[in-house]
C-alpha cells in the first residue's frame, strides 16, 4: 500500500500532524493486511497437514483394528485345541491315540499380526513447519499418536516379530519331525502355549497403540476383545 502526500507546504502543526497520522495509518494498514495474508497463508498449511495427518492415521487405526481381530480371532480358534491336548496328556492317554483323535485332524492357523503404520504425513508436517500453526491442543494430541507408534511400533513389535520368527522355525521343526515319526504332542502343547503367549502379548500391544491413535481422531476407542466384532461388522 502506498500513500502519497502532496507537496503543499506545512502551515501548522496541526497540518502536520494529519498528514503524519495519514502516513502512520498507511504503514499500519498495510502492515495488518500483510499479517492477515500470512495468517491466511499459515492456515492454509495447518488445514492440509491437518487433513493429511487425519487421512493417515485413519487408515492406521483400521489397519491396528484389523491386526487386532486377526490375533483375537487366531487365539479363539487355537485354544480349545490346545486345551483338549493337554487334557488327553495330563490323562496319559496313549501318543498314539493323541495323534490319530486330534493331531490329525488339527489345521493350524497360528499368527501375530504386525500392521504397516504409515508416519509420511507426519514427517511432511514436520519438513513444512505445518505444526508450528495448530493450537497446542491439537498438536499434543499428534504428537502422542506419533510418538507411541513410534515407541511401540518401531521397539516392541519388532521384537515380537522376532520371536514369531523363531517360534515359526519350531513349528515347522515339529511338523518335519512328525512326518517322520519322531514328533511327540508335549512338545506340540509348549509350542502352542508359546505362540498364545505371544499373541496375547503382540495383542496387548496392539492394544496399547488403539487409545492414543483414537483420541488424535477423536473416536472412541475399542473395549478389550472387541477388535474381532467390531472388524466383522
Amino acid at each position: 500500500m502506498e500513500v502519497h502526500i502532496g507537496r503543499e507546504s506545512v502551515s501548522s502543526w496541526k497540518d502536520f500532524a494529519v498528514r503524519y497520522l495519514l502516513i502512520v495509518a498507511g504503514i499500519l494498514s498495510a502492515w495488518a493486511v500483510n499479517q492477515w495474508n500470512e495468517w491466511r497463508q499459515h492456515q492454509r498449511v495447518a488445514e492440509q497437514a491437518r487433513s493429511a495427518l487425519h487421512e493417515e492415521l485413519s487408515n492406521n487405526l483400521a489397519e491396528l483394528r484389523k491386526a487386532m481381530a486377526a490375533d483375537e480371532r487366531a487365539i479363539a480358534a487355537a485354544q480349545p485345541f490346545r486345551k483338549r491336548l493337554i487334557e488327553a496328556l495330563a490323562a496319559r492317554r496313549p501318543q498314539a491315540e493323541i495323534d490319530h483323535e486330534l493331531i490329525a485332524s488339527w489345521q493350524p492357523d497360528l499368527r501375530a499380526e504386525i500392521p504397516t503404520l504409515r508416519r509420511d504425513a507426519w514427517e511432511a508436517a514436520i519438513a513444512g513447519q505445518a505444526l508450528m500453526y495448530m493450537a497446542p491442543a491439537e498438536l499434543r494430541r499428534w504428537s502422542s499418536a506419533y510418538a507411541t507408534m513410534r515407541d511401540v511400533g518401531a521397539a516392541s513389535l519388532s521384537q515380537t516379530s522376532a520371536q514369531a520368527g523363531v517360534l515359526q522355525h519350531a513349528l515347522v521343526d515339529w511338523v518335519v519331525d512328525r512326518r517322520i515319526g519322531r514328533a511327540d504332542p508335549l512338545t506340540l502343547a509348549r509350542l502352542l502355549q508359546w505362540w498364545e503367549t505371544l499373541a496375547q502379548a503382540n495383542l496387548a500391544l496392539l492394544a496399547s497403540l488403539d487409545e492414543p491413535l483414537s483420541a488424535a481422531l477423536e473416536v472412541q476407542p475399542l473395549a478389550a476383545g472387541a477388535a474381532a466384532s467390531a472388524a466383522s461388522r
